[in-house]
């Protein structure tokens, strides 16, 4: 995979700023059903103008259309407000914050970089405190996701880059894309897991073998970063075949060749029969329907045990700055995690039924 550049070109500090970039005006805010486990979601809010409006002759599409987009990535403190229970734009677009401030008199900052046709302009603006808050570019791009991937690729490795340079931890909880012509706009931001009602402690084992695999998936679970989920849930995937290959050859059972995988272990073929997986909205299941688990498994090999493990090979390695790589390890996780929760509830359940059959 060619590798992005993104190199400060120059820094301009500035009292007041008279530049076409701002930040955009607040819109809507919105009730939503919470996911299942925490997670990125996408709201876009298409403006139905009068009828009588001249604004109601200009097209409007939830995917966008080409033209000049002003895009906000909101910043928060690491480890804070990373994931919202409600997701009030305006509120948490005012909720920007870091802690890396501007010096007193200077309201913003604006660096130009590098980019993928010629270069950009990115505003840092600080909030009320002083603090860094928001980070906006604004582009030409074909629609919302084109808009997306080139300003992730403008505004993320800069961020990362003055990490290093200040020493000092730097993220966003969400970031806004607003379409300057239709003033359409997409809320991407993380939506807290609904709670789960403690009701049943049925095939419950406290094996020692099996607590390091609930210790890769709730970790898979807490974490923020989504290719620490994938490795995590890959983590469980591999550790429960190497324990089932050890049971095997303790048993004098094992036979050459055997992945580790049961017979039955495949993917529903239909969405239908995984649908109360709310992760199908961002998973891509729809690829792998049908498969064998442990086709899938060594389809995301490279992804995950490779590219973001390893950092011998940097043309091939993941980059969390990198959009298609963030993309590539969302649309992932769903699918491993799927695989790893079955792989262990099939453990379980025959945990259970020996233990059974054993009194």
């Amino acid at each position: 995979m060619p590798k992005s550049k993104h190199r400060k070109k120059k820094s301009t500090r500035r009292k007041s700023s008279s530049s076409h970039i701002s930040k955009p005006e607040p819109l809507a805010n919105a009730r939503v059903l919470r996911p299942n486990t925490s997670g990125r979601v996408e709201h876009v809010i298409v403006p139905v103008p009068p009828p009588d409006s001249p604004l109601a002759q200009i097209p409007r599409s939830p995917e966008g259309s080409s033209g000049i987009y002003l895009i906000t990535f909101v910043l928060c403190v690491p480890g804070q407000k990373v994931f919202q229970d409600n997701l009030n734009f305006p509120t948490l677009r005012d909720a920007g914050d870091s802690l890396l401030f501007l010096p007193n008199g200077i309201r913003d900052i604006k660096i130009q970089v590098s980019a993928s046709q010629g270069f950009a302009e990115i505003a840092l603006v600080k909030n009320k405190k002083g603090a860094i808050s928001h980070a906006v570019t604004r582009i030409h791009a074909d629609n919302f996701k084109d808009a997306e991937s080139k300003a992730y690729e403008i505004v993320v490795p800069t961020l990362s880059h003055l990490s290093f340079k200040f020493d000092i931890a730097l993220d966003f909880m969400g970031f806004e894309v607003l379409e300057e012509e239709t003033k359409t706009t997409l809320y991407s931001y993380g939506v807290l897991g609904r709670p789960k009602l403690f009701n049943n402690l049925e095939n419950f084992s406290s094996e020692i073998e099996y607590r390091r695999f609930f210790s890769a998936y709730r970790e898979a679970l807490n974490s923020t970063n989504i290719f620490y989920q994938a490795l995590s849930f890959y983590k469980v995937i591999e550790g429960i075949l190497a324990h089932r290959i050890r049971q095997k050859r303790a048993a004098k059972s094992y036979a050459k060749g055997d992945s580790g995988f049961l017979p039955t272990e495949t993917l529903p073929k239909t969405l239908e029969d995984i649908s109360s997986y709310d992760d199908l909205t961002v998973g891509e299941f729809n690829t792998h329907l049908g498969k064998e688990f442990k086709d899938i498994q060594e389809h995301y090999r490279d992804l995950v045990r490779n590219a973001i493990a390893h950092l011998s090979q940097l043309d091939s390695v993941l980059d969390a700055d990198n959009y298609e790589d963030i993309s590539a390890c969302e649309k992932a996780v769903p699918v491993l995690k799927f695989i790893a929760r079955k792989m262990l509830q099939n453990d379980l359940e025959a945990l259970a039924k020996a233990k059974e059959a054993a009194s």
